[in-house]
C-alpha cells in the first residue's frame, strides 16, 4: 500500500521535493532536514527489498537517477563560473572542497550504492570537461615546486586516465630537463659530476613522489624514464658509450686505496650502482671496469678487498651471476696467490734472497683477466732469475701439465736508491729496475749500451728511460745517447713512483679498441641468446623471438631490431635455424 498508495502517486512531488532541500542544503549547508530525506530514501530502499523486486529499482528511479542528473548540473554551473573567477590552483582547490563536500552529504542522505557514481559524476564536470584549463599552468606548478598545489592537482586529476597521463608527461619531461643541465649536453664532465649529480637528482625528485605523488608507481617510474633517457644519450660530440666509462672510472676512483672514509665510500658507491642500473651498455661497462678492477688488484692499490666483493656482488644482483663470473675469478686468483706463496717459501726459503728483498707472485688465470698476454722482451735482472727459475720449478711439481707466462710489465719493484743523499724508496716496473740496475758499476752508460745490457727493443727501451729522466733520477748529457745518475737528486718525499710508460694502451687507442670488442662480442652474445631461445621452443615466430631475445640480453645491453634481424639471418646462413614451410615469419630449430 505504502508504494502504490504513497509513493508512486506522489513520485514527481517527492522528487523535486528532495531535490530542492538537497540543493538548499548545498547552498545554506541548511542540515535541518537531514533526517526528513534520510527517512524518505530509506522508505525507498525498503519499497524494493519488501516487494521482493530487483534490488533499488524503485530508489534508483524516484531518486538517485534524478539526483546524480541535478548533481552534475549544479556542478557544471559553478565550474564555468569558477573559471572565471580564480586561477588553475585555485579552481583545483574548490574542485577538492566540492567533492569532500559532497561526499559527506551523499553519505548523510544517501544508499551507500550511490557515493561512486555522484563522485564520478562531480569529477566527469568540473575535472574532465574542464582538463586543459587545469593543466594548463601544470608544468610551472611542477618546476616552481609547489608542493601543496602539486598534492592537489594529483588528487583531483587521479581518476582521470587522460589527466593524470599528461601530468606524468610534464613531470618526466621536467625531470629528464634537469638531469640533462646536470650533466651536460655533450658529457664535458668529471665523472664524479656525474654520478653524484645523477644520485642527487634521482633522490629528489624520488622524495617528491613520496610526498607528493602518494609513491604512486607511475611516476616513480616516469623518475626512472627520466634518468634512463638522459644517461643512455648519445652526444654528437661523443657518440661511444661514455656514462659507462664515466661510472667504471668512478667507481675505480673510489674503490683505489686512499685515506677515503670507508662508509663513505660504501655510500657512493651504492649511489654509483643506483645509477648503473639506468645503464642500456652494460657490457661496455663491464670491460671498462675489469680492466681498472685488474689493475687494482695486481698494483695491491684496492682501499679494501671486502668493499671489492660488496661491488661484484651488487652488479651480480643487478645482471646475474654471468656478468660477474670472470670478476669474481680474478679476486679468487688474488686470494690464492698468497696461499700459493707460502706453500712457494716453504719449500723454497731462498734467505739469502729475502734478506735483500721481499717477493709476490700472482698467478692469474688466463683467458679470465683483459690483460695483455705478451710480454715485453728483456734481458731479466740477475738478482731476480733465481726467485723465477725455483718458483717454475715449485708451480710445475704442484700443477703438472699447466703452462707459465710470466708478463714482467705488469708487475712492479721497490727499489731504493742510494746514490742520493737521503735514501729514498722508488717504487718502478722491472724494465725500469733492469735500467736502473745497468749504473751499479758506473756512473754513465750509452744508449747502446743500455739495450745490449737491458735486451729491450728501442721502443721500449726510450719510452722506459724517458720515464726515469722526467722523474728525475737520470739525466741525458749533451750527446742525447748517453745517460748518467743524477747525484743531484733530492725528492721532497721519501717514497716515489715512477709512472709506467704508455704504449700499448693509449686512452683513445683503448677506446677504440673497446668499442670494436664491444661489437664483436654483441654479436656472439646475440647468437648464442637466439640459439638457446630457438632451442628451448623449437620454433617461434619472428616477432616473439625478437621479444624473448631484448628479454634476454637486457642485463647486458639493449640490442636493435635491426641487430636481432641481422643475427637470426646469420644463423640462418649456418643452418642453426631455419624458416617454416607453412609460414615465412616462423623459424625452426634444426636438431
Amino acid at each position: 500500500m505504502w508504494a502504490s498508495d504513497v509513493v508512486m502517486p506522489l513520485r514527481e512531488d517527492m522528487t523535486r521535493m528532495l531535490l530542492d532541500l538537497i540543493q538548499r542544503d548545498r547552498e545554506h549547508h541548511d542540515l535541518a532536514y537531514t533526517d526528513p530525506i534520510r527517512a524518505v530514501v530509506a522508505s525507498l530502499v525498503a519499497v524494493d527489498e519488501f516487494k521482493g523486486r530487483s534490488m533499488l529499482k524503485t530508489y534508483k528511479e524516484i531518486f538517485e537517477t534524478p539526483y546524480i542528473q541535478a548533481t552534475g548540473e549544479n556542478y557544471r554551473l559553478e565550474a564555468s563560473k569558477f573559471v572565471n573567477e580564480t586561477t588553475c590552483s585555485g579552481y583545483v582547490e574548490k574542485v577538492l572542497n566540492r567533492l569532500n563536500e559532497e561526499d559527506f552529504r551523499a553519505r548523510r542522505l544517501c544508499h551507500t550504492s550511490t557515493l561512486d557514481k555522484v563522485k564520478a559524476e562531480i569529477q566527469a564536470r568540473m575535472v574532465n570537461d574542464r582538463l586543459a584549463f587545469i593543466l594548463q599552468d601544470s608544468r610551472m606548478v611542477i618546476e616552481e615546486r609547489r608542493q601543496q598545489d602539486l598534492c592537489n592537482l594529483y588528487a583531483v586529476l587521479r581518476p582521470s586516465s587522460e589527466g593524470i597521463n599528461t601530468l606524468r608527461l610534464h613531470f618526466t619531461s621536467f625531470v629528464e630537463e634537469k638531469a640533462r643541465e646536470a650533466v651536460g649536453s655533450n658529457y664535458a664532465i668529471e665523472p664524479q659530476d656525474l654520478v653524484e649529480n645523477l644520485v642527487k637528482i634521482l633522490a629528489r625528485f624520488d622524495e617528491m613522489v613520496t610526498q607528493v605523488f602518494s609513491s604512486d608507481p607511475m611516476f616513480r617510474k616516469a623518475v626512472e624514464d627520466a634518468i634512463r633517457i638522459v644517461i643512455n644519450q648519445q652526444s654528437g660530440a661523443t657518440s661511444f658509450f661514455v656514462s659507462a666509462e664515466l661510472i667504471a672510472r668512478y667507481c675505480d676512483t673510489l674503490l683505489r686505496k686512499s685515506s677515503k672514509n670507508l662508509t663513505e665510500v660504501e655510500e657512493k658507491l651504492d649511489g654509483a650502482i643506483k645509477v648503473f642500473r639506468f645503464l642500456d651498455d652494460k657490457d661496455v661497462f663491464q670491460r671498462f671496469y675489469s680492466r681498472m678492477m685488474a689493475k687494482r688488484l695486481i698494483n695491491k692499490q684496492f682501499i679494501s678487498a671486502d668493499v671489492e666483493t660488496q661491488v661484484v656482488n651488487k652488479l651480480r644482483d643487478a645482471c646475474g651471476c654471468d656478468y660477474t663470473g670472470k670478476l669474481m675469478r680474478m679476486q679468487r686468483d688474488i686470494n690464492s696467490s698468497q696461499g700459493m706463496m707460502d706453500k712457494f717459501f716453504e719449500k723454497f726459503p731462498l734467505k739469502q734472497f729475502r734478506a735483500k728483498c721481499d717477493v709476490f707472485i700472482n698467478i692469474l688465470t688466463s683467458g679470465v683477466w683483459p690483460i695483455p698476454t705478451f710480454d715485453i722482451p728483456m734481458k731479466l735482472p740477475v738478482i731476480l732469475q733465481p726467485v723465477i727459475d725455483n718458483f717454475n720449478t715449485f708451480y710445475h711439481s704442484e700443477y703438472s701439465g699447466r703452462r707459465l707466462t710470466w708478463i714482467f710489465q705488469l708487475g712492479s719493484v721497490d727499489v731504493r736508491l742510494s746514490f742520493v743523499k737521503r735514501p729514498v724508496m722508488a717504487t718502478m716496473n722491472a724494465q725500469q729496475l733492469a735500467i736502473c740496475l745497468a749504473f751499479s758499476d758506473t756512473d754513465t752508460v750509452s744508449l747502446s749500451e743500455m739495450k745490449e745490457v737491458t735486451g729491450m727493443a728501442d721502443e721500449y727501451l726510450e719510452t722506459n728511460v724517458d720515464c726515469l729522466v722526467s722523474a728525475g733520477i737520470l739525466r741525458r748529457q749533451e750527446s742525447a745517447s748517453i745517460l748518467s745518475l743524477n747525484m743531484e737528486y733530492a725528492p721532497k718525499k721519501p717514497r716515489i713512483k715512477i709512472l709506467a710508460p704508455v704504449t700499448k694502451e693509449q686512452p683513445q687507442q683503448e677506446k677504440e679498441e673497446t668499442e670494436k670488442s664491444t661489437g664483436d662480442m654483441r654479436l656472439v652474445f646475440l647468437q648464442a641468446t637466439v640459439c638457446r631461445v630457438m632451442k628451448a621452443h623449437l620454433n617461434m615466430n619472428h616477432a616473439t623471438l625478437v621479444k624473448a631475445v631484448k628479454e634476454q640480453t637486457q642485463t647486458r645491453f639493449i640490442p636493435n631490431e635491426v641487430m636481432i634481424k641481422k643475427t637470426i639471418d646469420v644463423l640462418l646462413e649456418k643452418e642453426y635455424i631455419r624458416r617454416s614451410l607453412t609460414a615465412q615469419d616462423v623459424y625452426e630449430y634444426i636438431v
